[in-house]
């Protein structure tokens, strides 16, 4: 299901949250299982797999990770069991993190492990302000092939840094 569609917005990595939350409470009333005609079981069964793909699109538009990621899955940029190669200094950068948090956990330094948190939000930071106006683009038109390579890469070096993140709490 086309979720761009179904929202009657543009294609871009990060929908108008505005225009979807308009559009989520148009749909959701239109297509609300309580409203299903009960006596017809093949109506009741559609509305709740439309209500269900209208409430998964709107988790999906209204996060920014999520959306980055269904945009790049849409323009088939990247695929489920793709193995994108990372830059090298960026994973020597990770190791070293990784290292530095296997450190602090072994020890139970709570200082340490927080300035591991801390430095993984910076450089998560520094990564969104590179990609920043592809991500912002309201215009899928002026998403060319080299900002498509450049939301590819952000989107897996977030990831990773997202799995050393979890791996914190």
């Amino acid at each position: 299901m086309d979720y761009y569609k179904l929202f009657d917005i543009p294609a871009t990595p990060l929908a108008d949250k505005v225009s979807v939350k308009k559009k989520y409470f148009e749909l959701s009333r239109q297509h609300h299982p309580d409203l299903a005609d009960n006596a017809d079981e093949s109506s009741v069964e559609s509305t709740l797999a439309i209500s269900s793909n209208i409430n998964k699109a709107y988790k999906i538009l209204t996060n920014p990770s999520l959306s980055v990621q269904y945009f790049l899955q849409y323009k088939n940029a990247i695929t489920e069991e793709e193995k994108y190669p990372l830059p090298n200094d960026f994973l020597m950068d990770m190791m070293d993190i990784n290292e530095m948090l296997d450190d602090a956990k072994s020890s139970n330094n709570q200082e340490m492990i927080g300035e591991v948190q801390h430095n993984m939000k910076v450089m998560e930071d520094l990564l969104y302000n590179e990609v920043k106006g592809i991500i912002e683009c309201k215009n899928e038109a002026d998403i060319d092939e080299k900002s498509m390579e450049m939301l590819k890469a952000y989107y897996y070096k977030k990831k990773y840094i997202q799995r050393i993140l979890d791996g914190i709490s």
